[in-house]
């Protein structure tokens, strides 16, 4: 599990570099104190530019890109979460978020990675560090002039320092203009032997307002997309050694997922410290012959009880019990549930 930034060109899309989301099996978007499922509508390695698509439209703010490239001496400041470091406050989520300063050194630069002729790349002395990549770099008006894509530490065998690159707003505008109509996502990284039953996009809800709720819903995000996109070894990771075992092998757990889709998580309820107790009331589409055991809904509603464990990086799932049999829903009722976030969905 990895983390970058990015920042939004509309209400339901994100501009990200391309490296942040290279292999993903699953995508949460954090803005502001909500998550979003999001999927890859267009990505270019070599301009390492990528445009997220979020399940639902978000109140974040909107950047705007600059039409003009910026000149040697421009003032700037980019912005990002660096180090990957996490979000500790669980009410106000910009707690981390950084803001360093620069010039712009040299623009139409080349990149010392890349063997490819890659023109409009911009270097700037703006501290910039793992984490930061996605991020915008900004005029002194607010408006983006590139986005943060790499730093160089070494060259010709000695350190190099203040030396950071970043992709100009034009390479950045012409890419979104070529994506940003797209219908179909781009497949995520499939894992060994899976069989991806849907594209459906997973929006976590959170009810509780315990201080891990956000990062539980993550994980939680993280997981039911995993089964969504039939990354089965993605999720299946997400759990404890403890539970694995349980479980047997990856195969005997996603035998009869086959055909589940997870398409609505709400974490009402965390209790806890080191150890978390969660209620997480889950909505399944599933074939028939796949239904819960003694029925034939083909829609499911779980209230289901689960144990969280920490391995130091985050949650873990270590144990789920049922607080009642699985309620029959109808696909009215689902529809109803769901016809904001993902109206795709029922084609």
């Amino acid at each position: 599990m990895s983390t970058g930034t990015g920042f939004l060109v509309d209400d339901d899309l994100v501009v990200t570099a391309a490296h942040v989301v290279d292999q993903a099996s699953s995508l949460q978007v954090r803005v502001d104190d909500a998550l979003h499922g999001a999927m890859v509508v267009g990505a270019d390695p070599i301009i390492d530019i990528a445009l997220l698509k979020l399940a639902k439209d978000s109140d974040g703010h909107i950047f705007e890109l600059s039409d003009d490239a910026p000149n040697i001496g421009t003032e700037v400041g980019v912005l990002g979460f660096p180090l990957s470091l996490e979000v500790e406050d669980a009410v106000k989520s910009n707690n981390d978020l950084s803001l360093t300063t620069g010039k712009i050194s040299s623009v139409n630069q080349g990149t010392p990675w890349s063997e490819a002729e890659v023109e409009s790349i911009l270097k700037t002395d703006a501290a910039m560090n793992s984490g930061n990549s996605g991020g915008p770099v900004l005029d002194t008006k607010g408006n983006v002039v590139g986005m943060a894509i790499a730093v160089q530490r070494e060259g010709r065998g000695v350190s190099v320092e203040g030396t950071g690159f970043a992709v100009t707003s034009q390479r950045i505008n012409r890419a979104v203009k070529q994506w940003e109509d797209r219908a179909d996502f781009m497949p995520l990284q499939s894992c060994a032997g899976s069989d991806a039953p849907t594209g459906f996009v997973l929006t976590p809800e959170i009810s509780s307002e315990h201080e891990q709720a956000i990062y539980v819903a993550e994980l939680f995000g993280a997981f039911g997309q995993g089964i969504n996109s039939g990354n089965y070894e993605a999720s299946f990771e997400l759990m404890t050694p403890e539970m694995q075992e349980r479980m047997g092998s990856v195969q005997d757990w996603a035998a009869g997922l086959s055909t589940t889709v997870w398409a609505y998580v709400d974490v009402y309820d965390i209790e806890g410290k080191d150890t978390l107790s969660v209620g997480v009331e889950l909505w399944t589409v599933q074939d028939a012959a796949y239904a819960p055991a003694g029925t034939e809904q083909v829609c499911s509603i779980w209230d289901n009880q689960y144990t969280l464990k920490s391995d130091e990086i985050g949650w873990m799932i270590d144990s789920v019990k049922l607080n009642r049999e699985p309620i029959e829903c109808t696909r009215d009722m689902l529809e109803d549930k769901l016809r904001d976030q993902a109206p795709e969905f029922f084609g």
